[in-house]
């Protein structure tokens, strides 16, 4: 889920809500970047994640963002 909101015509932001379930034999929360108690915490169990983003866009100018 994502909601995109602008504020002015320099400023934009963003904000994202993801929810994942990793089943048993496939966890991998760090996207297989970072080390393997990271990307499995749990060992073989399953698990689930919540995963927030704020993003945000200025343009300085009217030829460069």
């Amino acid at each position: 889920m994502g909601v995109f909101l602008r504020k002015t015509d320099n400023l934009s932001l963003a904000f994202a809500y993801v929810h994942a379930y990793e089943p048993r034999d496939d966890v991998n929360l760090m996207g297989a970047t970072g080390s393997e108690t990271a990307n499995e915490p749990f060992g073989d169990s399953a698990t689930s994640s919540d995963r927030f983003c704020w993003q945000f866009s200025w343009r300085v100018n009217d030829r460069f963002e």
